[in-house]
């Protein structure tokens, strides 16, 4: 059942350390008004991670794609385009591949 679960987290061993020079603010969605994200973000361009903002607004791909079963079950010989590379440098082009 855990290979099709999408994990919350990476894995420690893999992650490397981040410099806190850095790293990005978090902020929680019901703490911040518009106002603030207008001023402290969006005017500096300072970037920012906000958490609990689809899941405040119920946003239903949330709970669908949190277990990939449901998008098997529906799409699974389905063939998907993958992009290999950024069409700006070392495009690879588009691969079809299925979803299982």
């Amino acid at each position: 059942a855990a290979v099709w679960t999408i994990p919350t987290a990476p894995p420690a061993a893999l992650t490397p350390a981040i410099d806190e020079a850095r790293r990005l603010q978090t902020v929680d969605s019901a703490s911040l008004t518009l106002a603030d994200f207008f001023v402290r973000h969006l005017r500096k361009g300072a970037p920012l991670l906000l958490r609990g903002h689809l899941a405040a607004e119920e946003w239903g791909a949330l709970a669908y794609f949190s277990d990939l079963r449901a998008l098997h079950a529906d799409a699974g010989e389905r063939l998907v385009p993958v992009s290999l590379g950024s069409p700006l440098v070392g495009h690879g082009g588009v691969v079809h591949w299925p979803l299982r």
